[in-house]
């Protein structure tokens, strides 16, 4: 029975999150749509009306060079020299040379470097073999074979005429692969000895090491007669075109986009749309401070408190200094209130939207206010989750508010455990030692009305006035038994940090409970202090 209580209680606090996770989702549709709306209507529109980029047919004209094996002796590396041919081809050196022969043209005499470094003309390598691609793109046919017939003739005659660092260029290539493989085969010589001075020659690793170090010695005396022959012929013989005239083909244009524009615009618009409201929304939930704004959402604000500096260092010493400035006003108002309306103003609870507002602060500031004043005053810790009262009169940890309120709806008599501070006419009560076991139980209600009633009622025989530091109103439910008891609920905003849609969520639960209740903004900036 027990266990389906517990899952009862869970399935209801999920409910409930989810329910308030959609509502938090139905006002923010319900007050930004039309900015949605507006943002795909806007989006389509222009989609419409802006016309498409015309992009025009192209023509490329391509060379396939080959650079063969029969120059240099027959027997140059082909991959070596067909890499360093793709960077010859695209440098600057050939390609400043064959602009400024493409400048005889008319129609290339506004033809800049920056052009054919930008892809008008093209070299790459085609992927395992010995065949370079060159490309040139052009208006016409006409003018891409001119482009490549060009620059192919420029390498050429660059050739004739660096010949030696041609030369040099490709015989670093072969010396770097010499190198490597005569390393290769001397670790391959190495292990062979080892296997010899071991005597496994008759092993399967013996015959294939041997038959690599074959190879191996035959690629580094094929490397030494290609450096030898490419000293005696050069480049004779080394580059081929396969094809004696360009091959042109056509680069089609794009095509018109008018229609994809137009059934994409709504979603486009529709991401716009929820960006920038999730932007506005998170801008505009900003406290406002001023103006007519301040005073739709903080209709029932009472005070402004500035901020407190160095709070840190003797919190208690600076409350009690600035206790009477900050809220004997805000005090004499409520006891006003009280009066004009009847009303016995004896039981206050102070509040906040949020967690980390201030309210513990404010709180002890009104009882130290309070007691500075000449009355009575007992300052009650009844926040479960957040307890600091305690820790701000440096009180030990002994028995207090959940204690009490546990013992009364047990039907046990019990005093309150009341502790007296070092200020006149300020008692204190404390969380108690129930704080522990509350976290531990799902089905536990630390503030429950059945012992927080009689508990009321017994604190206001033993003072005059009596200031409650509840619960975030927004985090914890039971701070809804608190209120009900009590004659005033103080509602801490910080001005700082506290966001617009939590204090009218907080002011509208209030509301709906039908208690007497008061905003106070905290940590105002001094020039908004009135």
């Amino acid at each position: 029975m027990m266990s389906g209580i517990v899952v009862s209680s869970v399935n209801n606090a999920s409910f409930t999150g989810l329910k308030a996770q959609v509502q938090s989702y139905g006002r923010f549709l319900l007050r930004w749509g039309w900015f949605v709306a507006f943002s795909m209507m806007l989006t389509t529109i222009c989609s419409f009306f802006i016309p498409d980029i015309t992009t025009f047919t192209s023509y490329q004209a391509s060379y396939q060079v080959q650079i063969t094996s029969a120059g240099a002796g027959g027997s140059l590396n082909a991959i070596q020299a067909t890499s360093f041919f793709a960077g010859l081809l695209q440098s600057s050196g050939v390609l400043n040379l064959a602009l400024s022969k493409l400048h005889t043209y008319q129609q290339f005499k506004d033809l800049q470097l920056s052009d054919l470094q930008g892809g008008l003309v093209t070299a790459s390598v085609v992927k395992g073999s010995n065949f370079v691609l060159l490309s040139a793109y052009s208006d016409s046919p006409h003018d891409a074979s001119i482009m490549v017939i060009t620059v192919y003739q420029t390498m050429m005659d660059k050739i004739q005429t660096d010949r030696n660092s041609i030369i040099d260029g490709i015989n670093s290539s072969l010396s770097k692969e010499l190198k490597a493989v005569e390393g290769d085969a001397a670790n391959t010589s190495a292990t062979l000895q080892q296997l010899q001075a071991t005597k496994q020659t008759d092993t399967h690793q013996y015959r294939d090491l041997s038959n690599l170090y074959a190879v191996q010695r035959d690629r580094i005396r094929t490397i030494i007669a290609s450096q030898v022959s490419l000293q005696q012929q050069g480049y004779n013989g080394l580059l081929r075109v396969i094809n004696n005239s360009p091959v042109v083909t056509t680069v089609p244009g794009g095509g018109a986009t008018h229609s994809d524009r137009l059934t994409l615009s709504p979603l486009v618009g529709l991401i716009m749309g929820l960006g920038g409201a999730l932007a506005a929304s998170r801008f505009s939930r900003r406290l406002p401070l001023r103006g007519k704004k301040r005073e739709l959402i903080l209709p029932h604000i009472v005070a402004a408190v500035p901020a407190l500096q160095q709070l840190k260092e003797d919190r208690l010493f600076e409350l009690t200094q600035s206790a009477t400035s900050r809220c004997v006003p805000l005090l004499r108002r409520l006891r006003y209130q009280a009066s004009e309306y009847e009303q016995r103003m004896q039981l206050i609870t102070v509040t906040s939207p949020r967690q980390q507002e201030g309210k513990s602060t404010i709180a002890t500031s009104m009882a130290i206010a309070a007691a500075q004043s000449g009355y009575h005053t007992l300052l009650v810790d009844a926040n479960p989750r957040r307890p600091v009262i305690d820790q701000y009169f440096q009180l030990p940890k002994t028995p207090g508010t959940l204690d009490t309120i546990q013992a009364l709806a047990m039907g046990s008599i019990s005093s309150s455990p009341i502790l007296e501070t070092s200020i006149p006419k300020l008692w204190v009560l404390p969380i108690g030692a129930q704080v522990q076991q509350g976290e531990s139980s799902l089905l536990y209600e630390p503030l429950r009305i059945d012992g927080l009633r009689p508990l009321s009622e017994l604190l206001c025989t033993q003072a005059e006035i009596i200031i409650f530091d509840g619960p975030s109103l927004l985090h914890d439910t039971n701070l809804a038994n608190l209120a009900a008891l009590s004659d005033a609920v103080i509602l801490v905003v910080d001005a700082q940090k506290s966001q617009s849609d939590s204090v009218l969520e907080a002011e509208a639960q209030l509301t709906e409970m039908g208690v007497f209740f008061t905003v106070l903004l905290n940590r105002t900036a001094a020039e908004l202090v009135e």
